[in-house]
């Protein structure tokens, strides 16, 4: 699941302890953040907004899903919620993601919800104990209302 993040995969409690705590302090409205569950209960994935000031007002989204959850249309559901709160609740103009280029399954998801690829940064990011390239994605309000989301409730 954390191939693709610019860190490599937690291997103590610890760790997991203090990014959720990071995450934690970074409240609303800079952050939001949601988990993706099963119908038990069980944390399946992550999704983050972050909110970027500027004009336009803008945000950056991340997202995992474990592998054994993939390719069932659940990252998308997660993503078109998220992009409507963005744009509809705290009126963003444009929302943006970071991906490995490498990461096939992530980046056509994106494109399938209307963004765009906008550029191809090398040498950007450290994705574990390499240097890794960024496929940087943009999606504009008008797109994402367009786009196929919904009035429905958050995860």
């Amino acid at each position: 699941m954390t191939r693709y993040w610019s860190f490599a995969a937690w291997t103590r409690r610890a760790q997991a302890l203090d990014y959720l705590e990071l995450r934690r302090s970074l409240r609303p409205p800079w952050v939001y953040c949601w988990a993706i569950v099963d119908p038990a209960d069980v944390l399946i994935g992550t999704l983050t907004l972050f909110v970027l000031h500027g004009e336009p007002l803008r945000g950056e989204i991340g997202y995992a899903l474990s592998p054994t959850h993939q390719g069932r249309g659940l990252a998308g559901e997660a993503l078109r919620l998220a992009i409507e709160h963005a744009f509809m609740q705290l009126g963003l103009q444009r929302i943006e993601a970071d991906v490995d280029p490498r990461n096939e399954p992530s980046w056509r998801l994106l494109e399938r919800l209307g963004f765009r690829r906008e550029a191809l940064l090398h040498d950007r990011c450290r994705r574990g104990d390499e240097i890794g390239d960024a496929a940087i994605y943009g999606l504009e309000r008008d797109q994402g209302t367009r786009s196929g989301a919904r009035a429905a409730p958050l995860l």
